[in-house]
């Protein structure tokens, strides 16, 4: 790496203060008191020749399908996985001990991202000597990448996304991503490419299908689990999925617009958290709304269940099963700005999903989807309502819209093994290298 310029190594000064400052702060976080020596790189992460950083959950699933499709024949490569939540972490963990991780040779290990301080990621950066290492998304660390510079490694944004406003933050400081940028980055879309091509002007960029198709299961393997329920006997069946506190009065709006346009419909009531069960209990009482709840109704089908109006979901795991037989689905997290909720869940068993106008953390779904009528936006909550009464009254075939579905996510699979193929070929161009200049370094001199 070249000398940095006194300005650079100023900025990086009064950063590497201001962590020195902020660490004994953050110690009193609940969330990142969790884990904290290893945050301070101590003791250091495993040595690894490939370091993946995932932010959280959605990131550390990006890693599992990068892991499962490498398939180097080294054996073995030391892989390390670093996410800043203990969620990300245990899913790491998870991946780590998955029988085909083990069997490829891939030697793998997990641990909480350090703090991005430079004096502590100098240190962990020379312990773990990766060859390669992969930030996922928006993972931009200045501390970490001016390290991997230095010691030489090649750098990988993948999936990678970068919101104008985001953009706008880190532009304040171009001279610091400029002289520490990443070897490639790989952007999820042509608006993102054009923002990471601002921020990193030296940085190849390239554009790959979102890896976040890879994960979506094709239809049919969703719905063979749901062949074995049954029919309900009162086929006007809504369901309301992952509503957020924040949008409770809009569902209780539409709850009562569905159930006047349609008297012998039933909704399926799924808070996005279950403590607000207790909220939903009070308010449909005060509607004079018959209820009951999913615990307490008898079989697979609650929303059969005579003279009920709305079934209130107080256990986990039936949300696709319920979309499975619904005839109209509404998915929450976006009828008040909350960037919206996975809206592909009820696609997948054959239900045309109805969004509120706040989507962008699923933007990566793209335009199309709606665009081809696989699923619909309302503007407010009665227009969202009148798509679910529509939809009621004239459902389209389930068989039809997981057709159409199929084929639009599989045309939209393969940037994990993308993402693979340029991991494995940086690795091997980069084990080459090393090996050629340990060839030169030991090879015996001649003196003419």
């Amino acid at each position: 790496m070249k000398r940095e310029p006194p300005g650079i190594r100023a900025v990086y000064f009064g950063y590497d203060l201001l962590w020195r400052a902020a660490i004994p702060l953050l110690r009193r976080n609940r969330r990142l008191s969790d884990g904290f020596r290893s945050r301070l790189g101590t003791p250091p992460p495993s040595r690894a020749s490939l370091w993946i950083q995932a932010a959280s959950v959605g990131e550390a699933y990006l890693a599992r399908e990068i892991m499962v499709r490498l398939n180097l024949g080294i054996h073995p490569l030391r892989v390390l996985l670093t996410a800043n939540t203990r969620q990300g972490l245990e899913i790491h963990r998870e991946t780590a001990d998955l029988p085909l991780i083990r069997s490829r040779g891939l030697s793998t290990s997990a641990g909480f991202f350090p703090f991005d301080r430079p004096a502590i990621m100098r240190q962990v950066v020379r312990h773990v000597r990766p060859t390669v290492a992969v930030f996922l998304e928006t993972e931009i660390w200045p501390g970490l990448l001016r390290e991997l510079r230095r010691w030489g490694s090649r750098i990988f944004i993948i999936n990678g996304r970068l919101s104008p406003r985001s953009l706008e933050r880190y532009l304040l400081w171009p001279t610091i991503w400029a002289h520490a940028a990443p070897d490639e980055v790989l952007a999820v879309s042509e608006e993102d490419a054009v923002r990471f091509q601002r921020l990193f002007a030296r940085s190849r960029i390239r554009i790959l299908p979102n890896i976040k198709f890879d994960r979506l299961a094709p239809p049919q393997t969703v719905t063979s689990k749901e062949k074995g329920a049954p029919t309900p006997q009162r086929p006007h069946f809504a369901v309301l999925g992952s509503v957020r506190r924040e949008e409770e009065n809009d569902a209780a709006r539409m709850i009562q617009h569905i159930l006047a346009a349609v008297p012998d419909a039933v909704v399926g009531l799924f808070p996005r958290h279950l403590h607000r069960v207790g909220p939903w209990r009070n308010r449909l009482n005060r509607m004079g709304i018959p209820w009951i709840l999913r615990s307490a109704a008898p079989g697979p089908c609650p929303e059969t269940a005579h003279g009920v109006a709305v079934v209130l979901w107080d256990t986990v795991g039936e949300l696709t099963s319920a979309y499975g037989r619904a005839r109209a689905a509404f998915v929450g997290g976006s009828l008040a700005p909350l960037g919206g909720q996975n809206f592909i869940e009820p696609l997948t068993v054959g239900v045309i999903p109805v969004i509120g106008p706040s989507w962008e953390d699923f933007r990566w779904v793209g335009e199309a989807l709606f665009n081809s009528g696989l699923a619909r936006i309302g503007g407010d909550w009665r227009a969202v309502a009148d798509h679910l009464i529509q939809d009621l009254n004239h459902p389209i075939s389930r068989k039809e819209v997981m057709s159409l579905a199929e084929e639009y996510i599989s045309a939209r699979k393969g940037g994990a093994s993308q993402a693979c193929r340029r991991i494995a070929e940086a690795l091997g161009t980069s084990a080459a290298l090393h090996h050629r200049r340990r060839l030169q370094a030991t090879a015996p001199r001649f003196s003419r």
